[in-house]
């Protein structure tokens, strides 16, 4: 899938959820799209809380990040499979973007319980995990 593709697939996606914007920049054979919401009555900046960015290489391999520091990954190889994983990222962006998660956290046999995010699109739950490198940053 090239970049271009992958930019019309999200901007399709964020259209049939609704009331999202999106925009993107490309850097070293990577696309990092931005989607917050549509801010009413034209478009103006929004912090940084209120952003979720989904990049990839558009080779088999999709990532979502969210403020906090957590973050998804999806991998496909086929084409289909990657459409699907756009749409799904970008439904996953719209529940989080309208306050639709829930904050949990998993115990582990060794060291801290790991925290998530456990979001729900298309009636199936997802976790977006916090990353290690965030988490360790907020210890310090």
């Amino acid at each position: 899938m090239d970049l271009d593709e992958v930019q019309d697939v999200v901007e399709s996606a964020a259209r049939e959820v609704g009331g999202l914007s999106v925009s993107s920049e490309r850097d070293g054979g990577y696309i990092t799209i931005l989607i917050r919401p549509s801010p009413p009555g034209g478009s103006g900046p929004l912090p940084a809380d209120r952003r979720v960015r989904i990049w990839t290489s558009g080779a088999e391999a999709f990532f979502i990040d969210v403020p906090a520091g957590f973050g998804h990954q999806e991998f496909d190889h086929a084409h289909e499979g990657q459409v699907a994983i756009l749409h799904l990222l970008v439904s996953l962006a719209g529940e989080y973007l309208r306050g639709r998660f829930e904050e949990k956290e998993e115990p582990r046999p060794f060291g801290r319980a790991r925290r998530y995010l456990e979001i729900t699109a298309g009636g199936q739950s997802y976790r977006l995990y916090r990353k290690q490198v965030e988490a360790q940053k907020l210890c310090r």
